[in-house]
């Protein structure tokens, strides 16, 4: 007998005993002693490729992918599935097998993945060699399956089961990693294979994820379209007569509640397809009754089934970024593409379409349609609409820190998703601009129109001895219109913008009574219901918080003293009209010469006050 049989003799029977071990469970007695001597005698190749061969991961091969396609009556993934693509009555495909055919590799892989370590030299490489097996045999053929059989299937079920899969490879790859014997170059070849399974497909993966996405958009906005062209026009019941900044922080505080919850991929086992409502479900249904007045222009529900649809989409995408290098790479394009689409589409597509709309309603208002002095509908629905940009922009913001932030560098102007996000601010930004110029336009007519209609002549020159003091109809109707319209846009839009607006209403208003001012005729007794105007006017504008309107206010408040001063005591009147320091230099003297004309007894002064003011009177100038 040769040296070479009787070492074959030896081997042979060493295997045995090894396997026999193995199968009877002695893993740290009589499997470690056979395997020690052969890794002295060959190398461990022998045992390791018995090893191989005999593992029970093997059998794991037997598990039937498609039976993840069976279609159920009630499917415990409905609710998983997104919502847009399920009906009350809907089946869906249950992936209960794969759940328990990856339940049950995990155990075993736990099980051979302590038996290496306890059992073969690291020189040997046993991990690494069963992981290729049982990916190469088992889980690649099985989820290649599957995948492929799901592509036909209609789209929200094909994105939710390439995820799946990925969730389950996950726990497949952790469940080899996780022990601490396993070492860094192991981890980075299991996590490089399990990203070579899915690289082959990911392209069409994620364009079928945006597609898909921007699909929902157009089918949600084409929608409420066509429904608001066959409804009626809406009702007067608008936000203004709510709290905004509750309403508004209400709305935010769910908001994030929600966008914090994680997205499920796998619902648990017997799980009802209908959920209760969430909170932020909730305090959509508030906010919504209170935006009936403004509902064909603008849908918070269309707004919030966008921004979810695109947080499925990019939460979904987003397990791949796991995975690092080339795929992180190009599954973090399609999450910006993502992004950028959802902006475009809920600014350009529903947003800008609705400020334009109600920018179209200011420029063909007309003051005589309105039916009600103190509220001109479609600046109030304007003014409703700038509070919803203001609060889609707050939902922006905190979807971007959710769901962006982590995946670009923010500070990179360049980046497609930081671009846009700015241009969909500076979208909301123009509208609302021409929005407001073009209402305050629309705010002052409407003033001018009050005082022109309710203003009488008996109100500053009265005939009656009984004078009322308090400030005239006219005067009290055109502040509260003023005090209506400023109200509802406190809080709906950046500080600099508010002083604007405020700015050049106080400017405008400050001009509109001066003229109207000087279409009166005014008393002495009238002089004291003007002074009671005057002083409404001021505390209006004093209430816009704006320095730069003083001066104006303050100036036009001391008017007043024009038509008080005796008629006999023209001098001092002379030298009030002469004193444009007395008015801050808001008014020049020729500007209060024409205020001092419209006294009901100019006639009487108008040679004393032209003397004192002119050094003349009219026929002293002789030409010789």
């Amino acid at each position: 007998m040769t040296p070479d049989w009787e070492t074959l003799q030896f081997e042979h029977a060493a295997l045995q005993q090894f396997t026999e071990a193995y199968r009877r469970g002695d893993i740290h007695g009589q499997m470690k002693r056979a395997a020690a001597v052969l890794v002295n005698l060959d190398g461990g190749q022998s045992i390791a490729k018995v090893f191989l061969q005999i593992n029970p991961l093997n059998k794991f091969d037997r598990f039937d992918p498609l039976l993840c396609l069976t279609f159920d009556a009630v499917s415990i993934d409905a609710v998983a599935i997104d919502a847009a693509s399920r009906d009350a009555g809907s089946r869906a495909p249950s992936l209960q097998p794969m759940l328990d055919f990856v339940d049950r590799a995990v155990k075993e892989i736990a099980k051979q993945v302590d038996i290496v370590h306890a059992v073969f030299p690291p020189s040997l490489n046993a991990l690494s060699l069963l992981f290729d097996r049982f990916l190469k045999a088992v889980l690649q053929p099985y989820l290649a399956t599957l995948i492929a059989h799901a592509a036909p299937l209609d789209t929200p079920l094909y994105l939710h089961i390439v995820v799946a899969c990925f969730q389950q490879s996950m726990r497949i790859h952790n469940a080899f990693v996780d022990s601490p014997a396993a070492s860094r170059t192991f981890k980075k070849h299991v996590k490089s294979s399990i990203a070579a399974l899915f690289a082959p497909g990911l392209d069409h993966y994620l364009q079928k994820e945006l597609d898909y996405f921007c699909a929902r958009c157009k089918d949600q906005i084409d929608s409420w379209d066509k429904k608001i062209e066959l409804e009626a026009a809406a009702t007067e019941s608008l936000l203004y007569n709510a709290n905004h900044d509750v309403v508004k922080r209400n709305f935010l505080a769910s908001f994030k509640k929600a966008i914090l919850t994680p997205v499920s991929i796998l619902a648990p086992v017997n799980l009802p397809s209908a959920s209760p409502p969430t909170e932020l479900a909730a305090q959509t249904e508030i906010l919504n009754a209170r935006l009936e007045g403004i509902k064909s222009l603008f849908s918070l529900e269309i707004a919030l089934n966008i921004v979810n649809a695109g947080r499925e989409a990019l939460d979904r995408a987003n397990h791949f970024i796991t995975l690092d290098g080339p795929v992180a790479a190009r599954t973090m394009i399609k999450c910006e593409e993502i992004f950028t689409t959802l902006l475009d589409m809920l600014g350009n597509r529903h947003i800008k379409v609705g400020f334009d709309k109600a920018i179209q309603h200011m420029l063909l208002y007309s003051s005589n349609d309105s039916s009600h002095h103190y509220a001109v509908q479609p600046l109030v629905r304007f003014l409703e609409l700038v509070h919803i940009g203001d609060l889609i922009q707050q939902m922006i913001d905190l979807f971007y820190q959710q769901e962006m932030k982590h995946l670009i560098d923010c500070n990179d102007f360049l980046n497609p998703a930081v671009k846009e996000k700015k241009k969909f601010e500076q979208l909301i930004d123009e509208r609302v601009a021409t929005g407001l110029n073009r209402g305050i336009d629309v705010l002052i007519t409407q003033v001018q129109v009050l005082l022109t209609t309710l203003q009488l002549p008996s109100d500053y020159n009265p005939t009656c001895i009984n004078i009322n003091l308090e400030a005239t109809p006219a005067a009290k109707a055109s502040v509260e219109c003023l005090t209506t319209h400023t109200k509802i846009l406190v809080g709906s839009t950046d500080k600099y913008t508010l002083d604007v607006f405020f700015q050049e209403v106080g400017i405008r208003l400050f001009q509109s009574i001066c003229k109207h001012i000087k279409r009166q005729t005014i008393s002495y007794q009238g002089a004291l219901r003007l002074n009671s105007d005057l002083a409404l006017y001021h505390s209006f504008a004093m209430s816009l918080r704006q320095k730069g309107l003083t001066p104006y206010f303050d100036a036009l408040k001391e008017l007043g003293i024009l038509f008080l001063i005796d008629a006999s005591d023209s001098t001092t009147l002379a030298g009030v009209v002469d004193d444009s320091l007395r008015f801050g230099g808001v008014f020049t003297p020729d500007d209060l010469y024409e205020f001092v004309t419209k006294r009901a007894d100019w006639i009487h002064v108008a040679k004393d006050v032209d003397k004192a003011v002119f050094g003349m009177r009219p026929g002293d100038c002789l030409i010789c």
